[in-house]
């Protein structure tokens, strides 16, 4: 039995960055890959119509054939991470939130943080109005931006987001869940 395999390269793509074609050490080692895989195939093939005083050695040609065919996938692996043709991205974020979630001090309005700040969130100039106090979501904080404060809840059953007139009364009523340890990333 003998099996063909074939890699096509993916179009133009991002992470191909305008490469043409799949670099040759990835697609000698998926030939290296089939050629092992046949292998073990005919060595499969052979223990079930070996005599029985030969399957013994009939299995050992399928352990060996198996080491191989490890060997090669580890070489394939090797070849596609060298390549980074298949390099998981980083998950990607909003651009618009990667101005806006952040992990320490000082704690102000206006910004979204993916921890529970460690004190009071303090007001910034320019009050504006319609602000949203999220105290349990994906991140918390204040924003005055209703998509950023709808994502920060979106798919979370239980987040908390309101919205407020003032920058005033949003700051009060974040840091009264605050004072209560009622603030939540989830």
């Amino acid at each position: 039995m003998t099996t063909h395999y074939q890699f096509l390269a993916p179009q133009a793509s991002p992470r191909a960055a305008g490469a043409a074609s799949v670099p040759a050490a990835v697609t000698s080692a998926l030939v290296e890959l089939g050629g092992t895989v046949d292998v073990l195939a005919a060595h499969t093939d052979a223990v079930s119509t070996a005599p029985l005083t030969e399957v013994p050695n009939a299995l050992a040609g399928v352990a060996h054939a198996a080491d191989a065919v490890h060997t090669a996938l580890t070489a394939l692996t090797a070849a596609i991470n060298a390549a980074a043709l298949f390099a998981a991205p980083s998950p990607a974020m909003p651009p618009v939130l990667s101005n806006f979630i952040r992990n320490s001090g000082p704690w102000i309005a206006g910004l979204l943080y993916s921890v529970i700040p460690s004190a009071s969130l303090q007001a910034v100039p320019g009050n504006g109005s319609k602000w949203h106090a999220i105290t349990r979501g994906k991140y918390v904080g204040l924003t005055q931006d209703l998509a950023i404060s709808l994502s920060a809840v979106t798919g979370v059953s239980t987040g908390l987001r309101e919205k407020f007139n003032t920058q005033v009364e949003a700051l009060d009523h974040f840091n009264s869940v605050l004072n209560l340890n009622a603030v939540a990333i989830v």
